[in-house]
C-alpha cells in the first residue's frame, strides 16, 4: 500500500474528472486553509466524475465538511476502504455528499467499507448527505459523533 501524508499542508486530491484510486493511504490532509473548494475534503474534493476507491484508508484528515471526502453532485464509489480519525468542523466527519446545479443527485456506494472514529461539529458524524442516495453493502458505521443530529448517518 502507497502511503501520503500531507502532514496537515492540505488536501491529498482534487478530483473533477473520472478517477479510480487504488491501494492508497491517505493520512493527515487539511483543507481548512484552502481556496478551492471552501474548506471542504480534508483528504479528497470530489467536483465531478466518478470516483472510485479500492482498497483504500483515510484517516486523520480535517475539513469544514467531509474531513475524509467531500462530494458535490458526483458518483463515490468506496470497495474494501476505511475512513477513520477524520474531523470536520460543520458536517461529514468522514464523507460528506451534496447535490450541485450540474447534477442534482450524489450517489455513494459502501462495499466491504468501514466509517469508524469521525467526528463532525455539527451533523453527521460518520456521513452527512443532502439529496444523496446511500447503497450499503456489508459495510460498518460505528463509533462516530456529532454534536447535532446523525452520530452515525444524517440523511437529508
Amino acid at each position: 500500500q502507497v502511503r501520503i501524508d500531507a502532514s496537515g499542508n492540505g488536501r491529498h486530491f482534487f478530483v473533477q474528472a473520472d478517477c479510480t484510486l487504488l491501494g492508497l493511504r491517505l493520512r493527515k490532509g487539511d483543507a481548512s486553509g484552502s481556496a478551492i473548494g471552501g474548506g471542504d475534503g480534508g483528504a479528497i474534493l470530489h467536483d465531478g466524475g466518478l470516483l472510485t476507491l479500492r482498497d483504500c484508508i483515510i484517516q486523520t484528515s480535517s475539513a469544514q465538511s467531509g474531513g475524509g471526502i467531500s462530494t458535490n453532485g458526483s458518483t463515490l464509489d468506496l470497495v474494501r476502504s476505511k475512513i477513520h480519525s477524520c474531523t470536520a468542523t460543520a458536517r461529514g466527519g468522514a464523507i460528506h455528499m451534496a447535490g450541485s446545479t450540474v447534477q442534482a443527485i450524489s450517489l455513494l456506494y459502501l462495499t466491504d467499507c468501514t466509517i469508524t472514529d469521525n467526528d463532525a461539529g455539527m451533523d453527521g458524524g460518520g456521513i452527512h448527505m443532502t439529496d444523496s442516495p446511500l447503497n450499503a453493502v456489508r459495510s460498518e458505521v460505528h463509533d462516530n459523533k456529532s454534536s447535532g443530529d446523525g452520530g452515525g448517518v444524517c440523511v437529508l
